[in-house]
């Protein structure tokens, strides 16, 4: 699953930089708060807010705060400013590449249609929060902080509501880094998790399928347990009995274990870079033909995964080794996703801590406002 605008900002352009969410069903009612990242501030400004700084140690502390937040206010401004003028170079810049050089895309790339692409690509900001369904409601939220904080919030809230309802709590989960909180929260607030069952939504396999085992530590097993189950308190925690994995040997089985139990509650997951929806490739589409409905009754199995699952997993998880990501995985399929009551995917938009680059920008944009097609699961 997946990771992190250019020293403008690129939110202006893509929304999904901003850590966001797209959301089907209901969701919780909460404020849709977009605001921008202030990076790329000119070094004029820098070294003027510097400046700024030092004089504030010769003012009253009532002055101090109000000269601060004049301060703030400007370069807020300055930089909207400068990040508008990025956009405008390079729509600009867009509009000349598209009229140099015409090529067919990669042929490993499942989704071929250009017009398409050009259009998701062109959506403004503004317009990328509209949908003309109903049901499926995108967010923003200004920083991964309060992204986390929203996705901890999310799942812990349903679980009390489960747990106050006398039922039973079915969750499709990815493999992700905001587990501790929810474990720590789970611990504050002592809710047992007695009635809560889970599915990870896939796991890596060899060349064989055999699945990674809990004790290699990229596996997502081996995640999972550190980062939220074993982190809950013994006798709050979620039985053993209901914590499932897909493997060689219940992957023929694993669409039916999540049907015996009503189906999910709740589907958490992302968006890959190809489009995938856990590691439901979007090659997987050429074996259904023009069978729409198929496609969407397929169940878990064991996949190949794509080349761009390949990268997008060597960069965001072994340090760019491509050599060490695994060839296959176990995983669900659409028939799980759309089988849940409730399906909430949260991007993160990133590609690691020490860059700008929105890797998410374009499949985001091809996933929410793209037709709905058996080569892009998302």
């Amino acid at each position: 699953m997946g990771r992190q605008p250019q020293e403008t900002d690129e939110s202006l352009i893509n929304p999904s930089c901003k850590y966001g969410i797209l959301q089907k069903a209901a969701a919780p009612e909460g404020k849709e708060d977009i605001t921008v990242h202030w990076k790329g501030i000119p070094k004029l400004d820098i070294l003027e807010t510097i400046l700024f700084g030092i004089s504030l140690f010769l003012l009253s502390p009532r002055e101090r705060a109000i000269n601060t937040l004049k301060i703030i206010e400007r370069l807020r401004k300055t930089y909207l400013k400068h990040s508008q003028l990025w956009q405008n170079h390079r729509i600009k810049k867009e509009e000349e590449m598209k009229g140099n050089f015409n090529f067919d895309m990669a042929s490993f790339i499942s989704f071929r249609d250009q017009a398409e692409c050009e259009r998701v690509r062109k959506i403004k900001k503004e317009d990328f929060f509209k949908h003309p369904n109903k049901n499926f409601r995108i967010r923003s939220y200004p920083n991964k902080e309060t992204m986390k904080l929203q996705f901890v919030l999310h799942i812990v809230a349903g679980i009390k509501k489960s747990l106050d309802e006398k039922k039973q709590h079915v969750i499709i989960l990815p493999a992700w880094c905001f587990y501790p909180e929810v474990a720590d929260l789970i611990n504050q607030l002592n809710i047992p998790c007695h009635h809560v069952h889970t599915f990870n939504m896939d796991e890596f396999a060899d060349q064989d399928g055999k699945a990674a085992p809990r004790e290699w530590p990229f596996s997502f097993q081996n995640s999972m347990w550190k980062m939220l189950f074993d982190r809950i308190k013994p006798e709050l925690k979620i039985p053993e009995k209901q914590i499932h994995f897909p493997s060689e040997k219940n992957v023929n089985d694993y669409s039916r274990m999540i049907e015996d139990l009503g189906g999910a509650d709740v589907c958490y997951g992302g968006i890959g870079w190809s489009g995938h929806i856990a590691f439901f490739e979007p090659h997987l589409g050429d074996e259904f033909g023009n069978d729409i409905q198929a496609y969407l009754k397929a169940g878990t199995r064991l996949v190949e995964l794509h080349p761009m699952t390949i990268m997008q997993n060597a960069l965001h998880s072994f340090g760019g080794d491509w050599s060490w990501v695994p060839p296959k995985a176990a995983t669900i399929a659409p028939s799980d996703i759309l089988g849940a009551r409730h399906r909430s995917f949260w991007l993160d938009g990133m590609c690691g801590p020490f860059t700008h680059m929105c890797w998410q920008r374009f499949i985001a944009r091809l996933v929410a406002h793209g037709p709905v097609n058996k080569f892009v699961p998302g």
